[in-house]
């Protein structure tokens, strides 16, 4: 059987797409982000392919999901793969390399500086070391532990666990408090959207040497106002009414999740950011605290001095671009990749 490679319509296309997504990646509500995410993004539209047998059929999908960075301190647009699934039929190593093939052609074009993906595993860097490419930085978890109910529960039984809880609590809390508090330095947690403070903030934190993601007020509503699938909360710091820095985090049952945390100062503030969030959320029902860090990142020392221990491997960033030129040369040198776990969510 031939198998080949065609781009998606969006709208001739749109019923089989989401066909193909809803059959291969089943725990994602694909209709209900679908325009939100390959339509809407400030960067751009998505780019999409479908892998197809020798009758036509979509028989896999991948796209290129554009994102604004910043580069080596130049802004640079590159892409993100996601939504990658093939048919469990054609779920060997060649149809996944076609696939995977198929998103480098934008940046082979000059339409993006690189593209990159994240494998969350070892046996998904299979494919990569196949065609050539290394892992370019791996994403590691942070978590710091706020309440012991749910792990005593699970070692000791409901009620005994319930009960030595009450006495562990407190002594977690205490234990937590690790950051001083800096005088002239306001915490408030922001509930409308981002305005052009953060596009500033954005521009002024420069980053040689490294690469980030953009943070303009635009990609921030976009991905965390305009989210249809989870609801953000921003803490915010400020001196003297300006701007510092801030963090994004979410809630789920009984685990929170650091989204985002940028800013200036943040050796100094961030650790202070952390320590608030942290006494925000031991008013409510939250068990832990986590983060997703680049392991060669500036951010990682930050989030230790915060409580936060390290908890192991969450993903492998894997980027491509190209054979030969400046920002090839770029990514071949010892960059710095400041990424968190919004940097590789779709």
């Amino acid at each position: 059987m031939s198998l080949s490679i065609r781009p998606v319509d969006f709208v001739a296309d749109h019923q089989e797409l989401l066909c193909v997504l809803q059959r291969n990646l089943q725990d994602i509500p694909h209709e209900a982000r679908l325009a939100w995410l390959y339509r809407d993004n400030p960067a751009g539209p998505a780019s999409t392919w479908f892998l197809c047998d020798d009758n036509g059929l979509a028989v896999g999908v991948t796209s290129l999901f554009p994102r604004a960075v910043w580069l080596d301190g130049t802004a640079a647009l590159c892409g993100q793969v996601g939504d990658f699934g093939v048919d469990l039929r054609f779920r060997s190593l060649g149809p996944a390399v076609m696939l995977q093939r198929a998103t480098f052609a934008p940046v082979v074009q000059g339409c993006l500086a690189f593209c990159y993906d994240c494998p969350p595993h070892q046996r998904g860097m299979a494919m990569f070391h196949r065609i050539g490419l290394r892992e370019n930085c791996l994403m590691q978890w942070y978590v710091k532990p706020l309440r012991t109910e749910r792990q005593l529960q699970r070692l000791l039984g409901r009620t005994t666990g319930r009960i030595t809880a009450r006495a562990a609590n407190p002594i977690l809390r205490l234990a937590s408090k690790r950051a001083k508090q800096r005088p002239g330095t306001d915490f408030t947690l922001q509930t409308d959207a981002f305005g052009p403070e953060f596009s500033a903030l954005d521009k002024a934190v420069h980053a040689p040497s490294a690469v980030r993601n953009r943070r303009s007020a635009e990609d921030l509503n976009w991905r965390f106002r305009q989210n249809p699938l989870r609801q953000f909360e921003v803490l915010t710091a400020r001196r003297d009414t300006e701007l510092l820095a801030y963090l994004i985090f979410s809630v789920v049952d009984e685990d929170a999740l650091v989204f985002d945390l940028f800013g200036r100062e943040l050796d100094q503030v961030g650790p202070l950011l952390l320590q608030k969030l942290t006494e925000l959320l031991q008013e409510r029902p939250v068990q832990t605290l986590r983060a997703m860090l680049a392991g060669d990142g500036s951010y990682s020392s930050v989030f230790r001095r915060a409580g936060f221990s390290l908890r192991g491997a969450a993903a492998h960033v894997v980027a491509f671009a190209g054979s030969e030129g400046a920002v090839h040369d770029a990514l071949e040198r010892p960059l710095q990749w400041q990424f968190q776990h919004s940097d590789v969510m779709a």
